[in-house]
């Protein structure tokens, strides 16, 4: 009687606290093999984790406040499935916050981590690390989302993807609401959190991000504008974007125009996502061409694949690509240049395979 008498006690308590608040359990599992050639000099074998859609485990929750209002947090963590490693972060938005370690990092809420108060009229401000505003564009409107060995030559070339390029730590946003006839925005600032002294780096890794769109029926644009302010020089990035689902396909394109230091370098991507049976074909045509003055290094990717649907959570996806160098460039299918993975040689090209699945839950 007595552990009946507790259970139902645990019981009142739990259900108690679940008609206030709910907390949610998420995640994906994706893994590919992947094959890369460059240009005949060297291969790479290897699984891959985060091919189709980035591997990720996280928690989210919500607690309804009362009119209109909730409180909410969100920690999502990367997962690399092909070893178990969690992904790393940086902690102030500058080089030094990547740590000196080459140790592959435990698990850590690098993906995002935020907690935000969210009015139905008013929008949601929010806290901690997310997303920059000028990245969402550069995934959204990639048939890749920026995974496997097609992904958007833009996001692949630009070199302050690696800090926070895509997302930034100690950040404030302010989101609007869904109210807007289809109009919507992000605003976010971000600190490097550095001291006043010296005063050359107190705004070290301090940053700002604007996207702004519209979605109506099957059209959605949005545009956005950044910079990050560095000791060494600021970067500034802006883009425009947008889809038109025809049903028959998705159609899509971004182009995307950067500033570091003196340099200027631009890019684009167009690409569709077509239905085909139980699944649908993807294609895009990628293009980045950097600001190193009197070369211009040009990167162009050609992408084709298929995702297969075994259900609504698990999918088999297939995708090949080929990549040219020019004046220079030394891209990589797998990702990054070719003078990683044994890829030494700038102007080769390069292909990729991988065949992979993925699971959400």
């Amino acid at each position: 009687m007595k552990k009946v008498l507790m259970a139902l006690a645990a019981t009142t308590v739990v259900g108690g606290a679940a008609a206030q608040s709910s907390v949610t359990l998420f995640g994906v599992a994706d893994i590919a093999f992947q094959h890369v050639t460059n240009g005949g000099v060297a291969t790479l074998n290897r699984f891959h984790s985060g091919a189709h859609t980035g591997s990720r485990i996280g928690f989210r929750g919500q607690e309804d406040l009362g009119g209109g209002l909730s409180a909410g947090f969100w920690l999502e963590a990367a997962i690399g499935i092909d070893s178990g490693a969690g992904g790393a972060t940086n902690t102030n938005n500058q080089p030094s916050g990547s740590g000196a370690s080459t140790a592959p990092p435990g698990l850590t809420f690098n993906r995002r981590s935020t907690v935000s108060l969210t009015d139905a009229r008013w929008g949601e401000v929010r806290l901690g690390r997310d997303y920059a505003p000028q990245y969402w564009n550069i995934f959204w409107y990639d048939p890749w989302n920026n995974g496997g060995v097609a992904a958007s030559q833009v996001a692949n070339s630009l070199p302050n993807l690696t800090i926070a390029g895509v997302r930034a730590s100690n950040g404030i946003s302010y989101l609007t609401p869904s109210t807007l006839g289809g109009f919507f925005g992000q605003v976010t600032y971000f600190l490097g959190e550095n001291p006043s002294t010296p005063a050359a780096a107190e705004n070290h890794g301090n940053g700002w991000g604007v996207r702004a769109g519209w979605k109506g029926g099957p059209v959605e644009v949005a545009a956005s504008i950044g910079r990050v302010n560095y000791a060494t020089g600021d970067q500034r990035s802006l883009n425009f974007g947008g889809y038109w689902d025809l049903r028959v396909a998705r159609l899509m394109a971004m182009v995307q125009r950067d500033e570091i230091r003196a340099d200027m370098s631009r890019g684009f991507i167009v690409g569709g996502v077509i239905p085909a049976g139980p699944g649908a074909v993807k294609v895009s045509y990628s293009e980045y061409r950097t600001g190193a003055a009197g070369v211009d290094p040009k990167t162009r990717k050609l992408g084709l694949g298929y995702v297969y649907d075994l259900s609504r959570r698990t999918v088999l996806f297939t995708t090949a690509s080929t990549v040219r160098n020019s004046n220079g460039a030394a891209a990589s299918a797998a990702g990054g240049t070719s003078g990683g993975a044994g890829f030494p040689r700038p102007n080769n090209r390069s292909s990729g395979f991988e065949l992979g699945i993925r699971h959400a839950f």
